[in-house]
């Protein structure tokens, strides 16, 4: 289920961000920024970084990712929020075929508790929309509904573990393997 995976992946990446805000943890400031970058990876045949080097093929990875992000005082503490839209290709060197994706990703914090570590026990809502497609027309996945995170940040604000993760809504891309849909949908 790689959607589901790389939503809440990326949203602990945005809340840790957030969290480490020093000046806004200090002085209780609302805060409201906006992001617009483009991401770029290259991976070799056999690339332990990408699907554990079982690929035979050189990758270009590419994604457009923009979007909105909030940090609010509620109850004492900071909340935080973004919103995001992450348009992306991972490309297949040797054919020059893609495997598309277009997503939405709303995400918001529900619940921040001083934990016994000095940190935060955070639970946070994910809400996504995500099309999978190529360029021969053969994938057409559609994933979409919300995810419910909890997770432990220690008194540095760093991810300690998982608590939950409960998710609902269409998962087309529910069973596949990321890397066998990689080379499915790249290799004609």
């Amino acid at each position: 289920m790689h959607t589901r995976t790389t939503a809440a992946i990326g949203s602990i990446a945005v809340v840790l961000l957030a969290l480490s805000s020093s000046p806004a943890m200090a002085v209780g400031l609302t805060e409201m920024g906006h992001f617009d970058d483009l991401n770029h990876e290259s991976y070799t045949a056999h690339d332990p970084n990408l699907c554990d080097g079982m690929l035979s093929f050189p990758v270009e990875w590419n994604e457009n990712a923009v979007g909105t992000y909030r940090i609010v005082e509620r109850k004492g503490q900071l909340y935080e929020s973004f919103n995001g839209s992450f348009i992306g290709t991972w490309t297949n060197v040797d054919t020059g075929l893609g495997y598309h994706y277009n997503q939405r990703l709303n995400s918001g914090d529900q619940n921040l508790v001083p934990n016994d570590m000095g940190g935060f026990t955070l639970t946070f809502t994910d809400r996504f929309n995500v099309f999978w497609t190529d360029d021969l027309g053969r994938a057409n996945l559609h994933d979409a509904g919300a995810n419910t995170v909890t997770i432990e940040v220690d008194q540095n604000r760093d991810f300690v573990s998982f608590i939950d993760n409960r998710g609902r809504g269409r998962a087309d891309t529910e069973g596949r393997d990321f890397c066998a849909d990689l080379i499915e949908f790249t290799t004609p």
